[in-house]
């Protein structure tokens, strides 16, 4: 029995040792592969530079986005149109959810009920308008040809009175020359007959003149009540069409249809493929994609290294995955220090470092963007200080 637990004593030994072993094997090749060349050394010494090392990571120009539904409602994914590796463009379709018929439904019923709603009401308001035309043009009739009708009457009436002022006058005439037995009763008496049916023609000319002026102010006060009653009805057609209604129903349809769409926020390639037809979307997303034309490598330099650091200054990247050494420019040095989330395999390296995140864009190489979230090593060229 302790000759047993002698030997797994030793095995354990042994795994730890060659577990050990390994990693500082790896870490001795990682700070290798961190220091640059004999060449570039002494290159670096003879132009009095100094180098800022760091652990980092690749990721594209705007970092690697996230594409989801946007949709608080349960759906499912129904089609994808894109594959791992596919190069979209600002606004191109990526993928469809199973809400897309239902919606595109939905979009085409309110549009049909709105077009059925216009027609009715283009119809009901040419009917309208021409009730409205046809009652403005009986106005305006009445307000040109009453006066006319006024003034024939009343040319009318002044004939009458002047025939029975004439009339009167004929009769006293021939009453007079009866006296001196220069007319007869016959002539009095045709001349009596004259005047009454003078008197009772202005009479009825009088009436005649009373009954127009009154007839014209009625046809004149129900010309402008169906004008009003015309003009209402074409607001109550607008009022009772529901037009308007009906178009914020269709630009409501339209919204929720496009959320059943999912199109890229920007142009880029597409890098994982998270969600599946047929899968639930929620919170996970459906698709990460990211800019790999232009790709950064973020270092996360110590906090007590970053006064050295400035944009505009050169950097070389590298890593045992990459077959040469990467270059770029510093664009940005941030001012947030954090924990830094690159960890290098040493168990014994300090994993509560506190760094600060510079971003440095890579010059155009085929490897990088094959490589998104790859672990590098990162040295910073810059000048070095005077000596004092």
């Amino acid at each position: 029995m302790k000759r047993v637990t002698l030997l797994i004593l030793g095995a354990v030994v042994c795994l730890a040792a060659g577990m050990l072993l390994q990693w500082r094997l790896h870490a001795s090749l990682m700070e290798a592969s961190a220091k640059p060349s004999g060449l570039e050394r002494t290159a670096a010494l003879d132009a009095g530079t100094y180098t800022v090392a760091a652990l980092g990571r690749l990721e594209p120009e705007g970092e690697v986005t996230d594409i989801g539904a946007g949709s608080g409602t349960p759906d499912r994914l129904e089609r994808l149109l894109v594959a791992e590796g596919s190069h979209v463009e600002a606004g191109q379709e990526l993928a469809y959810l199973e809400s897309y018929g239902p919606r595109v439904a939905e979009r085409d019923y309110v549009a049909a009920q709105l077009a059925e709603a216009k027609a009715r009401f283009a119809s009901e308001s040419s009917y309208w308008e021409a009730q409205i035309e046809e009652a403005k043009i009986a106005v305006d009739s009445l307000d040109r040809l009453q006066p006319l009708d006024l003034d024939a009457q009343k040319s009318t009436l002044r004939l009458r009175e002047v025939e029975f002022t004439h009339a009167e006058r004929e009769l006293k005439r021939f009453t007079d020359l009866k006296q001196s037995d220069a007319s007869t009763q016959q002539e009095i008496d045709q001349q009596t007959l004259l005047l009454h049916r003078s008197r009772e023609g202005l009479n009825t000319v009088r009436l005649l003149l009373q009954r127009l002026k009154t007839s014209q102010q009625l046809d004149l006060s129900r010309a402008k009540t169906q004008l009003a009653a015309a003009q209402a009805a074409l607001a109550r057609a607008r009022d009772v069409q529901p037009v308007e209604s009906l178009t914020k129903n269709l630009r409501l349809a339209e919204e929720r249809l496009k959320l059943s769409i999912i199109r890229s926020p920007c142009a880029g390639e597409v890098l994982k493929i998270r969600t599946f037809p047929g899968e639930a979307v929620g919170a996970k997303p459906i698709l990460r994609m990211g800019r790999t034309d232009a790709m950064m490598a973020v270092a996360e330099v110590y906090y007590t290294d970053i006064h050295r650091v400035k944009p505009g200054q050169k950097a070389i990247v590298t890593s045992p995955a990459l077959p040469n050494s990467l270059t770029g420019t510093v664009t940005q040095v941030g001012s947030l220090i954090a924990k830094n989330d690159v960890l290098g395999i040493d168990p014994t390296a300090d994993v509560d470092a506190r760094v600060i995140e510079v971003r440095i864009r890579l010059d155009p190489n085929p490897f990088a963007p094959r490589l998104v979230h790859l672990q590098v090593n990162v040295q910073i060229l810059g000048e070095a200080e005077p000596t004092r």
